[in-house]
């Protein structure tokens, strides 16, 4: 298991016992939601996910460097 799996889990398990933290991001990802345009047929994509997003956009395509539960890819994005 790689550092960043290892940071995700550890990350996940603190995000699921901050009820506070998951307040946040809750309206945080309700933001996204209601200025996606919602009658497209295009996907959504999470770069860098930690798979909460589905919680609140389920049909989410979730990407992180690594593929485990709730992470739909692995992507390596670079940016310049």
């Amino acid at each position: 298991m790689s550092k960043h799996e290892e940071f995700d889990i550890k990350n996940r398990k603190i995000f699921k016992e901050k009820k506070l933290l998951q307040l946040v991001y809750g309206n945080y990802f309700n933001l996204i939601k209601q200025n996606l345009y919602d009658k497209s047929d295009n996907s959504v994509l999470e770069i860098g996910s930690s798979g909460f997003i589905k919680d609140h956009i389920p049909n989410c395509i979730t990407s992180n460097l690594s593929k485990n539960d709730p992470i739909s890819r692995t992507e390596l994005s670079l940016l310049s």
